[in-house]
C-alpha cells in the first residue's frame, strides 16, 4: 500500500508535515492530529489524537489510554512519521500497524533533550503494555529517517540513522501567507515566546514569570510583544499589560505557528527560553537576535550548560 501516516501535536507540525508531503509528491495521506489542529487539516479528513496536555491524573490518563487504543485507523501504511518516539499513545497506535519505514522528524528540540540526558521514567509501564522500551528521544531501533535539526550532534548518539536537515525544509516553506495583524503587534524591538517551565518541571514557583519580568523591567524603552506558548493561559501574563510598551498577542493565533507569522511581524530579536523558535525562523536581517533566558533560571542551571553547545550553530544566539 502506498499511503503515508502523520502524527501532528504541535503548530510546528502542522507544517513541517505539509511541507514534507508537498515535497515528497505524497498523494495518499492520513494524519492523526489533536483536536486543535484539525481544521488545518480537514482536508484529509484526519483522525483525532485526544490529548490531555499537562494533566496529571491517573484515572484521565487511564480513559485517554483506551479512547486512543481504539482509534479507527487503516492498518498498513508504506511510511509512518511521528514526532516522538517515546510517548506511549503513539507507541500503542503504532503497534497496531503494518508499515514499511518509520521516519522521525524533529520540532528543534531533540538535540536539546539528548544532549540533556533527559528520559523517560515509563519503562515499566512500557514493558507491561508490551511496548518498545524507548527512554529517549529518537532512540528506537525501528526509526530509519530523520528530519532534524543540528543532525551532527544526534549522528553522536545514532549513527545508523538517514539524516536530512530540517533547516532546509523550514527554508522551503512558502511564506506568502495572509494575516490581518494590527500595527501594534508589528516590528517589535524583541517578541516574547513564553513556555509552561514550572508546569513542566524544568523550574520551579513560576521562576519563568520572573525571568521574563526581569527582563521587560530592563526594557521599559523597547516595543515588546509576548505571544503566550498554546499550552498556557493568557491570563497567566495578564500582569504584564500594565506596561504601556508590552502587548500580549492576540489569542486567536495561539495554535498558529509562529514561523508563518515572522515575515510579517518583523521583530528585531526573538527571546525565549529554549523553544525551538530559537532555531527554527530565519534571520531577517544581519543585526537580528536571538536571546535565551535560561541563563537567569537560579533553579536549572543545566538548560545554560546544554543550550550554550548549540551556540556553535548559531553565530545569533545570545544569553540574557
Amino acid at each position: 500500500m502506498d499511503k503515508h501516516l502523520f502524527f501532528v501535536t504541535s503548530p510546528l507540525h502542522q507544517i513541517i508535515v505539509k511541507q514534507i508531503i508537498k515535497n515528497e509528491e505524497k498523494s495518499e495521506i492520513d494524519i492523526i492530529t489533536t483536536k486543535e489542529f484539525k481544521q488545518e487539516f480537514d482536508n484529509f479528513d484526519p483522525y483525532i489524537f485526544y490529548s490531555f496536555g499537562t494533566n496529571k491524573n491517573i484515572l484521565f490518563k487511564f480513559f485517554y489510554l483506551i479512547i486512543n487504543s481504539t482509534l479507527k485507523i487503516n492498518k498498513e501504511y508504506k511510511n509512518v512519521y511521528i514526532p516522538n518516539d517515546v510517548n506511549i499513545f503513539i507507541q500503542i497506535i503504532l503497534g497496531k500497524l503494518k508499515y514499511d519505514k518509520l521516519i522521525y522528524f524533529d520540532d528543534g528540540s531533540t538535540a536539546l533533550y539528548r544532549l540533556q540526558g533527559k528520559k523517560s521514567n515509563r519503562k515499566l509501564l512500557k514493558k507491561v503494555l508490551n511496548l518498545e522500551p524507548t527512554t529517549q528521544l529518537l532512540s528506537s531501533k525501528k526509526i530509519e529517517k530523520a528530519y532534524v535539526l543540528f543532525p551532527d550532534i544526534l549522528k553522536k548518539f545514532r549513527s545508523d540513522i538517514e539524516y536530512i536537515n530540517l533547516k532546509l525544509i523550514l527554508e522551503d516553506i512558502n511564506m506568502d501567507y495572509s494575516f490581518e495583524i494590527d500595527d501594534k503587534y508589528l516590528y517589535p524591538d524583541f517578541i516574547i515566546f513564553t513556555q509552561p517551565l514550572t508546569g513542566d518541571n524544568h523550574c520551579s514557583n513560576n521562576e519563568e514569570i520572573k525571568v521574563i519580568k526581569s527582563f521587560l523591567d530592563d526594557n521599559t524603552n523597547k516595543k515588546i510583544v509576548i505571544k503566550v506558548h498554546p499550552r498556557e493561559k493568557t491570563r497567566r501574563y495578564d500582569r504584564f499589560k500594565s506596561y504601556d510598551n508590552v502587548f500580549i498577542f492576540p489569542s486567536k493565533f495561539k495554535n498558529t505557528p509562529y514561523q508563518v507569522l515572522h515575515n510579517t511581524i518583523k521583530p528585531k530579536a526573538i527571546v525565549t527560553f529554549f523553544s525551538s523558535i530559537l532555531f527554527s525562523v530565519n534571520s531577517l536581517d544581519e543585526n537580528f537576535r536571538r536571546i535565551s533566558l535560561v541563563k537567569r533560571l537560579k533553579s536549572n542551571n543545566n538548560l545554560f550548560h546544554d543550550l550554550k553547545k548549540l551556540k556553535d550553530y548559531f553565530d545569533d544566539l545570545e544569553f540574557y
